[in-house]
């Protein structure tokens, strides 16, 4: 690391995208051989770490990357669908999908948004338990654990219409407070 360096050579709009042979490249990294390069790859239809890695992670060192002889492999994930639907069978539109047990303590986001139609499709995922929590507008949060398998079909989650809770926050003398923020803690053990 060299000081005064940007430490991000190519993110967000500024990604390096793979072409048509699966190839990338950077125009940016410094010359030398004293770097550390970490590297972030994302791809909708393959398991995506969003921690940046470590070249050795990727099996990659320094000169692989500048001789283009270096390989990523990536694995396939399995694919996740469904819809989101109100009590009439009419979809949900921007219902957020949120996947995961303590979503936000997690790297990356960890939310997904339904379309018009109320569908969504989450990024591939590992075999096993996952919990998947649906939050709208107007609606009721509605969670399940699903078992990711790669038979999976489609997942359907049905929501009813939500209730108000009215709260009031009072100092000792029963005074209210202004401004308070009020957050929850659990919700149906998670």
């Amino acid at each position: 690391n060299n000081s005064g360096l940007n430490r991000w050579l190519a993110e967000e709009e500024d990604a390096a995208e793979t072409d048509d042979q699966g190839r990338w490249t950077i125009k940016n990294a410094p010359a030398g051989d004293n770097l550390e390069l970490n590297l972030t790859v994302l791809h909708p239809d393959f398991l995506c770490d969003t921690n940046s890695a470590t070249l050795t992670t990727f099996g990659l060192t320094l000169d692989s990357l500048r001789s283009q002889s270096g390989t990523i492999k990536l694995k396939r994930g399995i694919l996740v669908t469904g819809r989101v639907i109100d009590p009439q069978g009419m979809p949900v539109q921007d219902a957020m999908i949120v996947r995961g047990d303590q979503p936000y303590w997690e790297s990356g986001s960890q939310e997904t948004k339904t379309d018009v139609q109320g569908q969504f499709r989450i990024p591939p995922q590992k075999p096993g338990p996952l919990r998947l929590t649906v939050v709208a507008k107007n609606w009721m949060p509605e969670t399940q654990i699903v078992d990711i398998q790669n038979d999976i079909a489609p997942l359907e989650f049905l929501m009813t219409p939500g209730r108000k809770l009215h709260l009031k926050v009072v100092d000792s003398n029963g005074n209210p407070f202004t401004d308070a923020y009020v957050g929850l803690q659990k919700w149906r053990g998670v």
